[in-house]
């Protein structure tokens, strides 16, 4: 599952709004996320329904 960020108030350094993470686990109303190891309270979340991709500047060619 991946969710999208939209409260990072307590976590600037950790978390950041607008951006979207992979959800490993839940647990106790939280959310344990790809690469943490603690939870994040749901309420700072929405869930994406299709995740976006973001660029780096770079264009991708596509073969066909």
């Amino acid at each position: 599952m991946i969710v999208r960020c939209i409260d990072n108030l307590f976590q600037v350094e950790v978390l950041d709004v607008g951006s979207e993470y992979e959800v490993s686990a839940e647990r106790d109303d939280c959310y344990i996320l790809f690469g943490f190891e603690k939870g994040f309270s749901k309420s700072r979340f929405e869930m994406v329904s299709q995740p976006t991709i973001k660029f780096s500047g770079c264009v991708a060619a596509v073969r066909g």
